[in-house]
């Protein structure tokens, strides 16, 4: 299983490392992309679910001994690297 993540610390993608952890699915690889400028109306509300703190992904994945790339999801790099391993799920 392939994880498509971003690059920066972002609770998200670190609470689905953790559930996949938690629930026994083996992480072949993540990919994480490089944080974009998004053209996309700035929220006005912001959960108030308290964290125990953000963790850069590659360092976690480094951690928990996940094999990381940096790389965007559409880039030509990606498309290569998939195709060349053909990963039977990507998240």
């Amino acid at each position: 299983m392939i994880l498509f993540a971003y690059d920066f610390p972002h609770r998200k993608t670190q609470d689905f490392i953790n559930y996949l952890r938690y629930y026994n699915f083996k992480l072949d690889a993540v990919i994480g992309a490089p944080k974009q400028l998004l053209k996309i109306p700035e929220q006005k509300q912001h959960s108030g679910v308290p964290t125990i703190g953000l963790h850069d992904t590659r360092e976690m994945c480094w951690k928990l001994k996940i094999p990381y790339y940096m790389m965007g999801h559409n880039s030509p790099e990606c498309l290569e690297y998939l195709d060349r391993i053909k990963p039977k799920l990507g998240l």
